[in-house]
């Protein structure tokens, strides 16, 4: 694509379609960048609290009888109807709707949960004058569930007009017999990220109802501030610990490209939002956010000389695997072992897992601790300053916090602290205080 005009994929959110005032706000936004040549859009959100997602009423459809279905449906209709009325668009819609509401039940489930992506899109390309093209005719699955994403790379290259923009709705494709296969949950993300490395984007917006990037879940940290930057690093971290930042299909995509993700807010346009950058950047401070997790039981297992027997692990590892139970984090000593596992993959196998353990290891003494949660503490910027995580340690002490476990990543930018269950929620709030208590 070389010679090309620079193109800007555009996810929007479910929340930022869920009516006709959020569209013409997208539309306004499309306008106010010619690189915004590609947009990607969700099925409807909630309007309010009470409000139900067309996702999620399409799938009550689904699995309805015949008279609930019906009822169900008729919302999902009311609610395009009006969106479109309210775009200028009356009855737009009216034949696909009708078309889906009599295939809905002969259809398979991908099939009538992407159908809110498939109307929004032609919403959307309809207000901006812009191309449609069914993703099922552009994003391709393979044989083993993955994206095709050479077959799909080339569909969208193919389908990407001289003039003007493509809309292309997210969260679905092709299987390859030609079935609708959906991506999970949240799947438009996914979508937006592959549209973006398969046209050389130069930037993948994800608008979203948030202002960025937050630095802590604001529901346990009201007053958590919004990252400005951040890596790709940072991002793999913070979300594998339980950050609602983007899934890694939705990044893996962009990142292989070194393509910078700009998390952006339809609610505050105005406001810079997230940029997150294939390359680790400097930050005035040494922390980008707080995180963490529930639900982990540690297995800790005291032998004498336990460095002594090299394939210890190894046969603590294939034990854990002969259950299905993954390893989190392993932290040791002289004679120590502590193997810190997910509570729910260990609850069907206990005391088997326990007895197995016994018998490859032949440990002296084996014991499965009390549930712990991980807080932790991600920042490229740990690795040059001295005292965070005294800091933070500081925080949790002066707060009542019990440090049950402390782990320091090896790259050093992820400090890792395991409390008790109960003390989750404060314990994110006293590592936020802590960790944010100086700017350096």
């Amino acid at each position: 694509m070389k010679g090309a005009l620079p193109v800007i994929v555009c996810k929007f959110g479910g929340t930022s379609l869920c009516d006709a005032t959020r569209f013409f706000r997208v539309a306004d936004l499309i306008a106010k960048d010619s690189a915004r040549r590609v947009v990607v859009p969700s099925a409807p959100g909630k309007r309010f609290a009470e409000d139900e997602k067309i996702t999620d009423l399409l799938l009550q459809c689904y699995g309805a009888g015949q008279a609930r279905a019906q009822e169900l449906f008729a919302h999902v209709r009311q609610r395009y109807a009006v969106i479109a009325k309210e775009l200028g668009f009356a009855g737009l819609l009216d034949e696909q709707l009708e078309q889906i509401q009599r295939r809905f039940r002969h259809e398979s489930l991908p099939w009538a949960l992407s159908r809110g992506e498939y109307l929004s899109g032609l919403l959307l390309a309809k207000l901006l004058d812009w191309s449609f093209l069914d993703a099922a005719q552009a994003v391709f699955f393979g044989a083993d569930g993955r994206c095709d994403l050479e077959k799909t790379e080339s569909a969208l290259r193919a389908a990407m007009p001289h003039k003007g923009g493509l809309v292309l709705p997210g969260f679905y494709g092709a299987a390859s017999d030609g079935s609708i296969r959906t991506f999970p949950r949240g799947g438009s993300d996914i979508t937006g990220a592959i549209a973006a490395r398969a046209l050389g984007a130069s930037l993948y917006e994800n608008w979203t109802d948030v202002p960025g990037v937050l630095a802590a879940d604001p529901r346990i940290v009201p007053q958590a501030r919004v990252v400005e930057s951040l890596s790709y690093r940072e991002l793999r971290e913070l979300s594998a610990m339980g950050a609602g930042v983007l899934q890694e299909e939705a990044v893996l995509p962009v990142r292989e490209a070194g393509i910078p993700i700009a998390v952006r807010s339809t609610l505050d346009p105005s406001a810079p939002g997230t940029l997150i950058q294939p390359l680790q950047t400097s930050s005035p401070l040494p922390v980008t956010g707080v995180t963490g997790r529930r639900g982990f039981v540690p297995i800790m297992l005291e032998k004498t000389l336990l460095r002594s027997d090299p394939l210890l692990i190894q046969r603590a590892l294939e034990t854990l695997n002969t259950f299905r139970v993954p390893l989190e984090h392993m932290p040791s000593g002289v004679d120590t072992l502590c193997l810190l596992v997910p509570e729910c993959a260990l609850a069907p196998c206990r005391e088997a897992l326990q007895r197995a353990l016994f018998t490859a290891l032949k440990p002296d003494s084996i014991e499965l601790g009390k549930p712990l949660a991980l807080l932790a503490i991600v920042g490229n910027g740990m690795r040059g300053r001295r005292g965070v995580a005294a800091q933070v340690l500081d925080a949790l002490a002066d707060d009542g916090i019990r440090v049950r476990m402390l782990n320091y990543g090896a790259g050093g930018f992820t400090l890792l602290i395991g409390v008790d269950e109960d003390d989750f929620e404060d314990g994110i709030r006293s590592a936020y205080r802590g960790a944010f208590s100086q700017e350096a």
